[in-house]
């Protein structure tokens, strides 16, 4: 059994672990940001009346690049999972 001192003390870790990768996020959003936007807004989002532009979108996308930000982002999700986990089961 944990007492309030001890909660307070591994929420207090804990919750910095949090901070610290959800700056993470925010720096990753920040980063690739236009590149979604565009992707979201001219491919997939949203109806775009520009049809040979969004083909050329579509046929210029590097899938290399796709997978790259998509797994940056997968990584701090998945640690920010873990220590939101491994804070709660410490609790």
């Amino acid at each position: 059994m944990v007492n309030v001192f001890q909660a307070l003390t591994i929420g207090v870790e804990g919750i910095k672990e949090l901070d610290k990768t959800s700056k993470e996020m925010n720096a990753l959003k920040k980063k690739h940001m236009k590149r979604l936007k565009e992707l979201r807004n001219k491919v997939v989002g949203h109806k775009y009346e520009h049809s040979i532009e969004q083909t050329e979108i579509i046929l210029n996308i590097d899938n290399r690049e796709i997978y790259s930000i998509g797994n940056e982002i997968f990584k701090v999700q998945m640690r920010y999972i873990g220590n939101y986990t491994k804070l709660i089961e410490e609790m």
